[in-house]
C-alpha cells in the first residue's frame, strides 16, 4: 500500500508542477500581451490557462482503484471527464491562437502549411490536438523568424507522446494478460508516460524561466508562487504520510489485540475439549461400547454430555 501511496503522491506532484509550469508559460505570454493587448492573442492565452487547469484537475483523480477518492457521488466522474474536456478546449484554443497570430516570415521563404480538421473520439483527440499544437510551434520556428519557440515546440511534441501513451488506459480491461500488465496503473507504459511528461516539463520550465528572468516583477511573482506551491506539496505529502502511518499503526495494534483475544478463546476451547475427552475416556459405558464395537450408545451419550457441560457453545 505504501508503494501505491508513494506513486499516487508522486503523480499528483508531477501534475501540479506541470500545471504550475504551464501557468508560468501563460503568464509569460500574458505579460507580453499587456504591452500591446492584441485580441488575436486571447485564444492562445485562454488555451494555456485551460491547459494548466486541466493538469490540475487531472491531479485530483487517482490512477489506481486501490485507494478511494475523497470525492463522493458524481463529483469524481465529473472531474475525470471534466479535465479531458478542458484539455481538448485548451488545445483547440491554442491551435486557433497560433493560427491567428501572424508569422514573422523570412525574406527568402514564402511557405504556407495547411491543416485539416479531424473528428475523433474524446480520448483519441488529445494526442492529435497536442501534436497539431507542436506542429504549429515548429512551423513558427522553422518558417518564421521565431526560432526561440523551438524549445516550446519540442516540449509540446513530447507532451503529444505523453497523450498518446495515455491511450493505454483504454486497454486495461482487456483479457490479454500481457497487455493488461503492460498498461496497468504505474506499469511500464504508465511509467514511461510520466517520464516523458517530466522531460517535457523540464524543457518548458527552462525556456519559461529564462524569459521570466527578464522582468523583475514577473520573476518575483513566479518565485513566490513556485515557493508556495512547492511548500504546500511538501507539507501535504509529509502530513498525509504521517497520518497514514498513524492509521496503519493503530490498525495493526487493533489486529494484534483481536488476534490475541481469538487465540486465547481457541486455547480455552482446546483445553476444555481435552478435559472433557479425558473425562469421557474413563466412563464405563464408553469403554464397554468401544471394546464391544457397539457404537449405538456411544454417540447419544457424548451428545448428552456435551449439552450438559456446554462444550458446544
Amino acid at each position: 500500500m505504501w508503494t501505491i501511496f508513494s506513486l499516487e503522491i508522486s503523480r499528483f506532484s508531477i501534475l501540479v508542477l506541470a500545471a504550475l509550469i504551464v501557468f508560468g508559460l501563460f503568464w509569460l505570454y500574458f505579460d507580453a500581451w499587456t504591452e500591446r493587448k492584441n485580441k488575436r492573442d486571447v485564444p492562445l492565452l485562454l488555451g494555456l490557462l485551460l491547459l494548466s487547469l486541466s493538469l490540475l484537475a487531472q491531479g485530483m483523480t487517482l490512477e489506481t482503484q486501490v485507494l478511494t477518492s475523497a470525492w463522493k457521488g458524481n463529483w469524481i466522474e465529473i472531474i475525470r471527464s471534466g479535465y479531458l474536456y478542458l484539455r481538448i478546449v485548451a488545445y483547440l484554443c491554442m491551435i486557433i491562437g497560433l493560427c491567428l497570430t501572424p508569422i514573422e516570415k523570412r525574406p527568402e521563404l514564402n511557405m504556407v502549411i495547411g491543416l485539416g480538421t479531424v473528428a475523433l473520439p474524446l480520448q483519441f483527440s488529445l494526442p492529435i490536438l497536442s501534436a497539431i499544437v507542436a506542429l504549429l510551434y515548429w512551423r513558427r520556428a522553422s518558417v518564421g523568424l521565431e526560432q526561440h519557440v523551438s524549445k516550446v515546440a519540442l516540449g509540446f511534441s513530447i507532451i503529444a507522446l505523453y497523450e498518446l501513451l495515455g491511450l493505454g488506459a483504454l486497454f486495461r480491461t482487456t483479457h490479454v494478460v500481457w497487455i493488461s500488465r503492460l498498461v496497468a496503473p504505474f506499469g511500464l507504459v504508465n511509467c514511461i508516460q510520466y517520464g516523458l511528461l517530466i522531460i517535457a516539463l523540464y524543457i518548458l520550465a527552462r525556456w519559461t524561466w529564462y524569459y521570466l528572468l527578464k522582468r523583475l516583477s514577473t520573476q518575483l511573482f513566479m518565485l513566490i508562487l513556485s515557493g508556495a506551491v512547492g511548500l504546500s506539496l511538501l507539507i501535504t505529502g509529509l502530513f498525509v504520510s504521517l497520518l497514514l502511518k498513524s492509521v496503519e499503526t493503530e490498525s495493526l495494534q487493533k489486529l494484534m489485540s483481536n488476534a490475541k483475544v481469538v487465540s486465547s478463546l481457541l486455547e480455552e476451547k482446546k483445553a476444555r475439549l481435552i478435559s472433557e475427552t479425558k473425562f469421557l475416556s474413563v466412563d464405563p459405558v464408553v469403554l464397554s461400547s468401544i471394546s464391544s464395537g457397539d457404537r449405538t450408545q456411544l454417540l447419544p451419550l457424548i451428545k448428552k454430555h456435551m449439552l450438559q457441560t456446554g462444550v458446544t457453545r
